[in-house]
């Protein structure tokens, strides 16, 4: 159980280990990971706990959040994935690569 009093399922609290290991063992390189599945099923939940976690380590700002929606963003306070890799939503528009390096 969680400080929050939750419980994580075993598919959460593997992808959550998954990210504490990465974390504690100091790799420098980047961890990408895709947590998916149905409404309801903790994907937030996960997210919220990795938040906590890297907070709790003094690494919250190299963490970043992104979601298919903008309505899924607002639930876990990220970005859109278009916003967060700085893609263009219409045609005729170029995304900034000096701007991009500078966010990733």
């Amino acid at each position: 159980m969680d400080e929050n009093g939750l419980r994580n399922n075993t598919e959460q609290a593997a992808a959550i280990q998954v990210v504490y290991d990465h974390v504690v063992s100091g790799a420098g390189r980047q961890l990408l990971m895709y947590i998916g599945g149905c409404g309801g099923t903790g994907k937030s939940h996960v997210i919220r706990s990795i938040v906590q976690l890297f907070t709790e380590c003094g690494i919250r700002d190299t963490l970043l959040l992104s979601a298919p929606t903008g309505a899924a963003a607002i639930v876990i306070n990220g970005y859109t994935i278009h916003a967060l890799t700085l893609l263009p939503q219409t045609k005729g528009r170029k995304a900034n690569a000096a701007l991009l390096e500078s966010v990733w």
